[in-house]
C-alpha cells in the first residue's frame, strides 16, 4: 500500500511541475502577442463616467418603457389562433 501511495504522490508532483511549466510557457508566449496587439490598437481608454444629462435621459427612457409595459399588461390580449399545418 505504501508503494502505491508513494507512486501516486510522485505522479502528482510531476503533474504539478508540468502544469507550472506550461503556465509559464503560455504566459511567455502570449506576452509578445499582447504587446503587439496593444501597439496596433493603442492602450485601452479609461472607463468614463456618464454625465448627469445622459443619466437623466436613460432614467426618463426607462420610465417610459415601464409605463408602456404596465399599459400592455392591463390591456386584454387578443387570443392567438393556432395555425395548423397538414403533412
Amino acid at each position: 500500500m505504501w508503494y502505491l501511495k508513494s507512486a501516486f504522490d510522485g505522479y502528482q508532483k510531476v503533474q504539478e511541475a508540468i502544469q507550472n511549466q506550461l503556465t509559464g510557457v503560455r504566459a511567455a508566449t502570449l506576452a509578445p502577442l499582447e504587446s503587439v496587439r496593444r501597439f496596433f490598437t493603442g492602450p485601452a481608454p479609461p472607463a468614463s463616467q456618464p454625465d448627469a444629462s445622459e443619466l437623466e435621459q436613460l432614467r426618463s427612457r426607462i420610465g417610459e418603457l415601464e409605463k408602456q409595459l404596465k399599459k400592455e399588461r392591463r390591456s386584454p390580449r387578443k387570443a392567438r389562433k393556432k395555425k395548423t399545418t397538414t403533412p
